[in-house]
């Protein structure tokens, strides 16, 4: 007999709502996402224009369906290039010189159809997760190389990263706005 599933999985299958169809249909309860919340999450695209609707702060950015797309001025240098849909930072590159975009964005291909493109906005990397659309503290994530990629969230080869409940460094008022947001 089972209580209850904890799905703890990342990419896809795992957290693109798959997994979630599986245990549904068995009849499990889980925690975690439903299936609509997780293929919106999973989806870049689809996850930027939510937000933008929910008139949220996003930074500029496209999606490219080919290598060969054009890229708006409004997206700048930094920028971050990552497959559309993709997670746990599967091959995601913090671009600073444009002579370094062309390679970012083959090697998000290799992983997706679909590659998004986004302004980089430098700042504290925080997470504020959610129990029944009521935000839980914040936490405050601190990369040892200030970006927080595959290696900063799993292998640890540039050092380990801090993670902060409560934050050291985001202010009280910053904290509810981001908890806010979440909500």
């Amino acid at each position: 007999y089972v209580d209850l599933v904890f799905p703890v999985l990342h990419g896809e299958f795992g957290e693109d709502g798959q997994v979630q169809k599986l245990i549904e249909q068995q009849g499990f309860p889980y925690v975690g996402c439903d299936i609509p919340c997780s293929e919106l999450c999973i989806d870049k695209k689809a996850t930027v224009q939510a937000l933008r609707n929910a008139q949220l702060p996003v930074c500029n950015s496209i999606i490219l369906s080919s290598p060969s797309d054009a890229i708006p001025d409004n997206i700048t240098f930094p920028c971050v290039v990552k497959p559309n849909r993709q997670g746990s930072s599967i091959s995601l590159s913090l671009v600073k010189e444009a002579k370094d975009l062309a390679p970012a964005i083959e090697l998000a291909f290799k992983n997706d159809s679909s590659v998004l493109v986004e302004s980089f906005f430098q700042g504290v990397e925080c997470t504020v997760g959610l129990i029944d659309g009521k935000a839980l503290d914040v936490v405050e994530i601190i990369p040892p190389d200030g970006f927080f990629d595959f290696d900063a969230k799993y292998t640890y080869a540039q050092g380990k990263t801090e993670y902060n409940c409560p934050p050291t460094k985001i202010p009280a008022t910053v904290q509810k706005r981001l908890q806010d947001c979440a909500e």
